[in-house]
C-alpha cells in the first residue's frame, strides 16, 4: 500500500514512536480506483472517485455533529463598517471564512466575546427597539452563515471569529494534498473504505456511511483519540452496524476484505 511521508515516519521510528503517514490524493484515488473498477483516465470516473472521497471526508468531519480537535480553534477577522450590521461570514473579508461549518465564538477587538441570540426573531425585535449604534454585544446567526451585530456597529471594530471549519471539495487537478484534513491515523478508514463503500452503492450520501463497517471502526477509534476526551471513557453514539461489530484493521490485505 502506497502512502507518502516516509521521512516523518523513519524520524519517529527513530524516536521510538510510532506514526502512520498520510495520503496523497493520488495516492488516493488509485486505491479507490483498484477497489471500484473504475477508470482514472476517464474523465467521469475520476470525478466521481473525487466526488466520494470528498463526502467521506465531510461525512468525518461532521460525524454525530461532533467538532474534531482537527476542525476546531480556526481563526479569522473581519473589521465592521459604520452603520453596518448583517454580514456573511463564507464571503466577508475577500473569503477568510470559505471553509466555515459552524460558528464557536465570536470576538470584539480582543476585548470580550459576544453572546448570542437564541434566533433572528430575537434579533430582529432587539434591532427594532434599539436603533442606537454602539459597539456590538450579542449576534445571531442564520442559515448561510450570515450573522446580525446588536447593537449595530457606530464604528469600525474587529472581530475575531473562532470556527469549525467544514472539509473542503477534492480534485485532483486542484486540490493540495493539505485539502486532506482527517489525521492520517484514521485516513483509510474514511477516505479509500468510506469512498469504496459509497461509489459501490452509487451514493453519496454521508448517512449511509453507518453502515460501513471499516468507516465505523476508524470514527470509533477517532472518538477514543479526542484530545479532549477520556481514552478509556464510553464512547456514545459511535453507531456500529447492528450484528456487526467491527474488530478489523486495515492491513495490506486486499481491500475487498473489509466490507465494502
Amino acid at each position: 500500500m502506497a502512502t507518502s511521508g516516509s521521512g516523518s515516519a523513519a524520524s519517529a521510528a527513530a524516536s521510538g514512536t510510532f506514526a502512520v503517514s498520510g495520503y496523497t490524493i493520488a495516492e488516493l484515488e488509485l486505491l479507490v480506483e483498484q477497489a471500484t473498477g473504475l477508470d482514472m483516465d476517464e474523465a467521469a470516473e475520476l470525478k466521481r472517485i473525487d466526488q466520494a472521497i470528498t463526502a467521506a471526508g465531510h461525512a468525518a468531519a461532521t460525524w454525530n455533529g461532533h467538532g474534531w480537535w482537527w476542525t476546531q480553534a480556526t481563526l479569522a477577522t473581519f473589521d465592521t463598517a459604520a452603520n453596518t450590521s448583517i454580514y456573511n461570514l463564507r464571503t466577508v473579508n475577500s473569503n477568510a471564512m470559505k471553509d466555515i461549518h459552524a460558528i464557536q465564538q465570536i470576538i470584539l477587538d480582543n476585548d470580550y466575546a459576544l453572546g448570542k441570540f437564541h434566533d433572528k426573531i430575537e434579533y430582529d425585535h432587539y434591532v427594532t427597539m434599539f436603533t442606537n449604534t454602539n459597539k456590538p454585544t450579542r449576534y445571531a446567526v442564520w442559515g448561510d452563515l450570515s450573522i446580525g451585530l446588536a447593537p449595530i456597529p457606530g464604528d469600525t471594530y474587529t472581530m475575531t471569529v473562532s470556527y469549525l471549519k467544514h472539509h473542503s471539495e477534492i480534485t485532483g487537478a486542484g486540490s493540495s494534498d493539505a485539502a486532506l484534513i482527517v489525521p492520517a491515523d484514521f485516513q483509510w478508514g474514511v477516505y479509500v473504505a468510506g469512498a469504496t463503500w459509497l461509489l459501490r452503492r452509487d451514493t453519496l450520501k454521508p448517512a449511509s456511511l453507518r453502515e460501513c463497517p471499516a468507516f465505523v471502526e476508524a470514527m470509533g477509534r477517532m472518538a477514543a483519540a479526542d484530545p479532549s476526551a477520556d481514552y478509556d471513557q464510553n464512547i456514545q453514539g459511535v453507531g456500529y452496524p447492528a450484528g456487526d461489530h467491527v474488530t478489523r484493521f486495515p492491513t495490506d490485505s486486499p481491500i475487498a476484505d473489509y466490507g465494502f
